[in-house]
């Protein structure tokens, strides 16, 4: 029972702080996001999925997604050390979500890549 109230009241506190930390986070109010950041619990979150997209060959994936991903983990990098208590901790989270979240997987693109091409697909990736 008190589990449960307390539950209840971390999610409804959570529910109050949420629109103000966003703001805070895209505005980079670091003194802002640091007293809320125990508040929230950022290992249980659950991932929104996205809709499926328009098929898109690899190579121009990977053309496209490695320059715009390196771009965002180096302005990640340097806000997490102003906004998180271990923000290589975090950076590393960071970076496996995202690759975590890509729908279909590396792995099953690879797959399908190797499926598609058979033995060309390694000029494929190259290039």
């Amino acid at each position: 029972m008190r589990r449960a109230l307390m539950v209840s009241l971390q999610d409804q506190l959570e529910a109050a702080l949420s629109a103000a930390l966003a703001a805070a986070v895209n505005a980079r109010d670091v003194i802002t996001c640091r007293s809320s950041y125990t508040i929230f619990d950022c290992e249980d979150e659950e991932r929104d999925e996205e809709s499926a997209a328009v098929p898109v060959r690899y190579a121009e994936f990977l053309c496209r997604f490695f320059p715009e991903f390196a771009a965002l983990i180096e302005e990640e990098r340097t806000f997490a050390m102003a906004r998180f208590p271990n923000p290589q901790y975090t950076l590393s989270a960071f970076i496996q979500a995202a690759l975590d979240a890509f729908s279909p997987p590396f792995a099953q693109r690879l797959s399908g890549m190797t499926e598609h091409y058979g033995s060309a697909a390694l000029p494929e990736l190259v290039s």
